[in-house]
């Protein structure tokens, strides 16, 4: 026989304050799965701040293409869109874990090609290097991300069948908090590196 879902009407409302708060976000990590995407999706906002800052340092000190960064911002959406439809088509054919398996490893030869690139390569050869570059690792990330915002409303799903509520808003806006937090740390995280490579800017000049 079928059963109607209670209405959640009739549920008591909780206190909205930070001990609440907090107690929903410990909650929600006893949920394998969760734990499981957070670690992904951590890892996956790591690397994507990583890029998206030592980019601009590449773009001016070592490819000293700066000129061409909105250029190549455009061409990154692009590219991105582009795989739009191919990982469409990977996760109906072969789940939803393929696309960021099949499409992923261009990221890394995105990367690598790029390191063909010195401060002494024609102008020409190295334009020419960081499109290739930047269309192979933006069509590749593309695979990843469309993973990880297609196995969210998965893990929602696991966390109402073991405790019996609906928390897709605990979920999203604490990957929301994280995503911002990653992003600051990040900026941090990639100034220290390039300081301790030795790597000076501003009126010091930049190597």
């Amino acid at each position: 026989s079928h059963r109607s879902e209670p209405s959640s009407k009739v549920r008591p409302k909780m206190p909205i304050n930070i001990k609440f708060i907090v107690s929903q976000y410990v909650k929600v990590f006893k949920n394998r799965a969760f734990r499981q995407y957070f670690l992904i999706s951590l890892c996956f906002m790591m690397c994507r701040g990583f890029y998206s800052i030592t980019d601009q340092y590449f773009m001016v000190s070592v490819a000293d293409k700066y000129s061409l960064f909105i250029s190549m911002t455009i061409v990154s959406g692009i590219s991105e869109f582009m795989g739009t439809p191919i990982n469409y088509m990977l996760i109906k054919k072969f789940g939803k874990q393929s696309c960021g398996k099949i499409l992923g490893p261009l990221m890394v030869v995105g990367l690598f090609i790029t390191s063909f690139i010195t401060p002494n390569t024609p102008s020409i050869i190295s334009t020419i290097i960081i499109v290739i570059s930047s269309i192979c690792y933006n069509f590749g990330f593309s695979g990843p991300d469309f993973f990880i915002v297609n196995i969210q409303p998965d893990v929602t799903d696991v966390d109402e069948m073991i405790t019996g509520r609906r928390r897709e808003g605990v979920i999203s806006t604490f990957n929301t908090l994280i995503k911002k937090t990653i992003n600051g740390l990040m900026s941090a995280f990639t100034g220290f590196i390039l300081k301790g490579f030795g790597f000076r800017t501003g009126a010091e000049g930049a190597n």
